[in-house]
């Protein structure tokens, strides 16, 4: 907390405090000075302590609604993506796939989209796992370079089929030069991409 004895500066302006000294921390402990707490008294620090655990309960609880609805809508994302590039490949064998208006998918392109989401899969599925880790304090990021262009390419490779399905129209503009290269954790950078397009 802070000091309450504020610490204060004088100069030709008058006094006023000093901001490097009021907000420095600042800890003290009292003994002694509480009278013995009467019956009336535990009883309402049992009912505090009470309130405090189910609040922290309850809070628990909604943290986990939210991280499975987050989880969900992660996976949600390269599964829609696959069965829409299993869908192109059944049409494809029926000979029923239209082109759409920025060129038709072929066999290979479609197959490497799917192993890609596939992949995108594994990587929610390890960080799952990675929450352990976060709450232990031992999660590290691992950041090694990487190519934007390509790192782009990949989320518009698995948000395709997804935009043409509902219609919309999906295309790839860098208004100024990608660099070459950056340093970045590249499958969490991914993750964040893949979010922002599907929102």
């Amino acid at each position: 907390s802070g000091n309450p004895e504020k610490q204060f500066t004088v100069d030709d302006s008058g006094t006023r405090l000093s901001p490097r000294k009021s907000f420095a921390k600042w800890c003290e402990e009292v003994k002694g000075c509480s009278k013995p707490w009467t019956m009336q008294d535990r009883y309402r620090a049992r009912a505090i302590s009470q309130y405090v655990g189910s609040r922290k309960i309850e809070d628990a609880s909604r943290q986990k609604s939210q991280f499975l609805t987050n989880i969900s809508h992660e996976i949600r994302t390269p599964m829609t993506a696959i069965m829409g590039y299993v869908d192109v490949l059944a049409e494809m064998e029926a000979g029923t796939y239209q082109t759409a208006s920025d060129g038709a998918l072929n066999a290979g392109e479609t197959i490497s989209s799917i192993r890609k989401n596939g992949e995108q899969l594994l990587q929610i599925i390890s960080s799952i796992l990675d929450l352990s880790r976060l709450e232990a304090g031992e999660l590290l990021v691992d950041v090694k370079p990487c190519s934007p262009s390509d790192l782009v390419g990949s989320v518009f490779a698995q948000m395709r089929t997804s935009a043409e399905k509902k219609g919309l129209s999906f295309s790839l503009r860098a208004p100024h030069p990608l660099p070459c290269q950056i340093h970045s954790d590249r499958e969490r950078l991914h993750q964040v991409l893949v979010n922002l397009v599907d929102n």
